[in-house]
């Protein structure tokens, strides 16, 4: 998962293979009613795409929201964007609580190092010879990659 209150990419593999991915969002203008909306939306995502035979290997790995000391992570910090995301975080780790995943975090500059969000596509598109439609979903396709050792 790439948590965003922008959009959050997710991505569901089996078996090391690409199953499902998407990017999802809220119109919602109240944050909470908006954080909400994306959790519900999350839960039907996995809800959806687990059966009872592999529950119990379930993982779910988020990548976890950092503070960066630039100008941009400044003014994210100053419009409590950060708190917002710290938020959609917990409620993803109690996602996967409910239903008996492990949650793994992983950090951004782990799992891609300097790469920006065109490297990071392109080497996606690479691995898998399709692009995504948004650079949550690609993050969250390159976070599973990278984990099976494929990024």
């Amino acid at each position: 998962m790439d948590p965003g209150s922008s959009g959050t990419g997710l991505t569901f593999f089996r078996n090391n293979k690409l199953i499902s991915s998407q990017s999802i969002n809220s119109e919602r203008c109240i944050w909470r009613d908006k954080c909400d909306e994306i959790c519900y939306k999350v839960k039907a995502f996995i809800h959806y795409q687990l059966t009872s035979e592999i529950t119990e290997n379930c993982q779910i790995w988020c990548e976890t929201p950092e503070y960066f000391d630039t100008l941009k992570g400044n003014v994210a910090a100053k419009a409590d964007s950060l708190v917002k995301l710290t938020t959609l975080y917990g409620r993803f780790w109690q996602i996967a609580v409910d239903f008996n995943c492990l949650f793994g975090t992983i950090l951004a500059k782990t799992w891609k190092g300097q790469l920006n969000k065109l490297q990071t596509a392109n080497r996606i598109e690479k691995i898998l010879g399709k692009t995504f439609a948004t650079s949550h979903e690609t993050d969250a396709v390159g976070i599973g990659l990278y984990l099976m050792g494929r990024f």
